[in-house]
């Protein structure tokens, strides 16, 4: 797989290769750094988190503009109907991508309260303008706060 990191149509056909979002490392890289097993699935921000854990253990991240990653929409169309048919679904994505922002405070600063904000007042918002259903927006709200609150507890305990 010669020139992964440099044009991507040097990939041949042939090949199979798999992207975590955006993200490529070392396997053995991926367990030197611990994951919060308490987040129940779904998750969402899972490669910002590893991210964000690779920091903290001292690894660079680099980035590069120059390659193009193509997300599959049938992804996001499956997400939005499990998001429809159970309000839960959203609870949890917004808690776990909130709960990963507070967590990192340390690293990012001040940048965290604005997605905070976002996370509790639009991202519920979006939900309810996307699916038209109040209790699937109510439970993006109630996620954003309960990540909110068990990424304050993370802080305090490590702080």
């Amino acid at each position: 797989m010669a020139h992964i990191l440099g044009d991507i149509s040097l990939i041949s056909k042939r090949e199979h290769v798999t992207f975590s979002t955006s993200f490529i490392t070392l396997s053995e890289v991926l367990c030197k750094v611990p994951y919060d097993h308490s987040l129940q699935e779904p998750v969402l921000g899972e490669d910002y988190d590893l991210a964000m854990r690779l920091r903290k253990a001292g690894y660079r991240i680099g980035y590069t503009d120059r390659q193009m990653v193509i997300h599959e929409t049938l992804g996001i169309i499956k997400r939005a109907q499990l998001t429809c048919r159970n309000p839960e679904y959203a609870k949890l994505e917004n808690l776990s991508n909130t709960y990963f922002f507070v967590r990192d405070a340390d690293l990012l600063g001040f940048s965290v309260l604005g997605k905070v904000l976002y996370n509790i007042l639009f991202e519920p918002l979006n939900y309810l303008l996307r699916t038209r259903n109040l209790k699937v927006a109510l439970s993006s709200f109630k996620g954003a706060l309960l990540g909110l609150t068990k990424g304050i507890k993370f802080l305090l305990r490590y702080a």
